[in-house]
């Protein structure tokens, strides 16, 4: 085997080991840094409250109630009819819907509100397959104007009647049927909407609520529903800790994983940079073995210079005048642990040394 593969291979055996070495404290850091920020990532976001964080809590109760007044008439002995009934289309005048809504906080609260009711005529397409009906005409009225208002309370209470003009709805299907001539399907959908915003302990409070009546309109007779969604029990959760707390481990977390990016990003700059400074020693070391073959001679064991007075040159050419002058062959020999060659000339007592070395970046 040439002196030049020997020198390549043991070179290269040389790198492996180095990188082993210097990068396995890096690559078990990088590791455990990115491991643990997704880990902190993960548990960030799961982050949870126990119950004894919870500082407000909020009760919402509503309650709908209704009258069907009726034109004067020879059949009926009072002048309207209470709920759960059934009621003659031709001798209705108008109903009367009491909405009550009742929202408790067990604390103050600083909040606004405001209600409202909309009335809905929906018409139906009357002629098509049971389980599905064509709209024909949606037409929505407000009944009044939005009232709003603000408090600092541990209670809000509405309670509010609405007139609904049943003959005149009635009348507008009427003849938007009879005009049309369709056969028709028609109701009122008439709907109590309340929006309540608060803010307790820098938390913000929503409470909305939509009741329904719904009144068939051209049927005889009718029969009114209501749907009125289940009373709320709603617990306010003090999320500053929380917030904190899921604040700290992500930042921990993107700091710890920006290190783990940082130092593979390092590690492959190493490689790149020890592969390249591999490649120089290697170029160096061979060509100056080829070109000097003749006064070169590789030495088993390093030259023991202790009692010589060494002079250490710059280049190997400086060391070439040395031995041209001389005539005495240059002992080589490679220090493997350092990653140096060492080319040395004694003469007696006179020493002469050039450290050909990978250059190293830290």
């Amino acid at each position: 085997m040439s002196k030049k593969k020997t020198v390549k291979k043991t070179t290269k055996k040389r790198v492996v080991l180095k990188l082993k070495k210097k990068m396995v404290f890096n690559v078990i850091l990088m590791s455990l840094l990115f491991i643990g920020s997704i880990f902190l990532f993960v548990f960030a976001s799961n982050i949870e409250v126990d119950e004894s964080r919870k500082i407000l809590t909020s009760t919402e109760k509503s309650n709908i109630s209704y009258q069907v007044n009726l034109v004067k008439n020879g059949f009926y002995q009072t002048p309207s009819l209470g709920m759960d009934q059934q009621y003659p289309q031709s001798l209705t005048n108008d109903i009367i819907i009491n909405y009550e809504y009742l929202l408790n906080y067990t604390d103050v609260v600083k909040y606004t509100y405001n209600y409202y009711v909309t009335a809905t005529i929906v018409i139906n397409n009357k002629n098509t397959s049971v389980n599905s009906k064509d709209l024909l005409l949606e037409k929505s009225y407000q009944l009044e104007k939005p009232i709003s208002s603000s408090s600092s309370n541990s209670r809000l209470k509405i309670n509010k009647n609405y007139r609904i003009d049943y003959k005149t709805y009635n009348s507008f299907v009427n003849q938007y049927k009879n005009t049309l001539g369709l056969n028709v399907d028609s109701y009122l959908k008439v709907i109590f909407h309340i929006n309540v915003d608060g803010k307790y302990s820098n938390e913000y409070i929503y409470n909305n609520k939509d009741i329904e009546v719904d009144i068939p309109l051209v049927k005889n007779p009718y029969e009114i529903t209501i749907n009125n969604p289940k009373d709320q029990e709603q617990n306010i959760i003090d999320n500053d800790v929380r917030i904190t707390r899921s604040k700290m481990f992500t930042t921990i977390a993107s700091i710890m994983f920006l290190i783990s990016i940082l130092l593979f990003f390092q590690e492959v700059r190493k490689v790149i940079s020890s592969d390249e400074s591999q490649s120089k020693y290697i170029s160096k070391l061979n060509k100056i073995i080829s070109s000097n073959s003749e006064v070169i001679v590789k030495v088993k064991n390093k030259v023991n210079l202790k009692g010589h007075n060494v002079m250490e040159v710059e280049s190997i050419e400086k060391l070439l005048d040395v031995q041209n002058e001389l005539r005495i062959p240059i002992a080589y020999y490679e220090e493997e642990r350092n990653n140096k060659g060492y080319f040395v000339i004694v003469n007696g007592t006179e020493a002469w040394e050039y450290i050909l070395k990978v250059e190293e970046d830290s």
